[in-house]
């Protein structure tokens, strides 16, 4: 599914092309996840997961990273997502780093996340190092030592799978730090991937709706709260409002026609 998503172009949607994106906005990009929501929840999950991580190393100054893990993302060689970012049920909590004095090694927890095939996946974690009053966005990947992965239900999507981390005493490497300032990071993060967020769920509506042709209607007040998301995103802010309210949308349409997302396998 992945790298048929990224012979389609769909991950460089709003990337720079001299970063290997196809250029367009970021709006552009919150399109192509409804589009892709509307016939399969699971490409959108795993498009919009792709894209978020790609938008934390085009935003990071770590040119190093970005340069490296960019082309494995945007072609899909391997899957990713940003931990502090994807919309969650509250917020999460970073690891801690502490220094042992020939490096650091980080513990802590993270939920369920798409898009992480077990054992082949690099994701973006926030790190609290011991002694600092903010804490950092790191790239963690799966063959570090000290990672448990679990397969788990994703929150505000239980009928996907996705892969809960748990790490005790992973090695830290500071080139894999792309951006110190975590806090300011997600901040410009979270209205794109909440953006992406409304698109999935926007995305299933439609496909309700396309059931029954008694509520057609509807179809105009989806695209609407769309529009808001991704206004919103293109702001750079967070609006509850319309993710909330196609949250209870698809809550009522789901119900009243029987429809049931597509679902993605198991990862391996």
């Amino acid at each position: 599914m992945r790298e048929a998503l990224a012979a389609r172009g769909l991950f460089g949607i709003g990337v720079p092309p001299h970063m290997g994106g196809g250029g367009g906005q970021l709006s552009d990009a919150i399109h192509a996840v409804a589009d892709a929501a509307r016939s399969c929840t699971a490409q959108a999950l795993v498009l919009a997961s792709q894209r978020l991580l790609v938008q934390a190393l085009v935003r990071s100054q770590n040119i190093g990273a970005a340069e490296y893990q960019l082309p494995r993302l945007l072609d899909g060689d391997i899957g990713g997502n940003c931990a502090a970012s994807w919309p969650q049920a509250g917020e999460v909590a970073p690891a801690r780093a502490r220094d042992t004095g020939r490096g650091w090694l980080m513990s802590g927890d993270f939920p369920a996340l798409p898009n992480l095939q077990r054992d082949w996946f690099v994701v973006s974690v926030p790190v609290l190092f011991e002694g600092a009053a903010r804490f950092s966005l790191v790239l963690l990947r799966a063959e570090e030592s000290g990672i448990a992965q679990r397969h788990a239900a994703v929150q505000d999507h239980p009928a996907e799978a996705g892969v809960a981390l748990q790490l005790q005493n992973v090695f830290l490497r500071e080139d894999e730090i792309i951006a110190e300032d975590g806090p300011a990071a997600v901040a410009h993060l979270v209205p794109f991937a909440s953006g992406m967020q409304a698109a999935i769920l926007a995305g299933q509506c439609h496909s309700a709706v396309a059931r029954s042709p008694h509520l057609v209607g509807v179809q105009a007040v989806i695209e609407d709260l769309l529009a808001s998301a991704i206004q919103a995103a293109m702001r750079g802010s967070h609006d509850a409002a319309p993710l909330a309210e196609l949250r209870r949308m698809w809550a009522a349409l789901s119900s009243a026609t029987g429809a049931v997302p597509c679902q993605a396998p198991l990862p391996q």
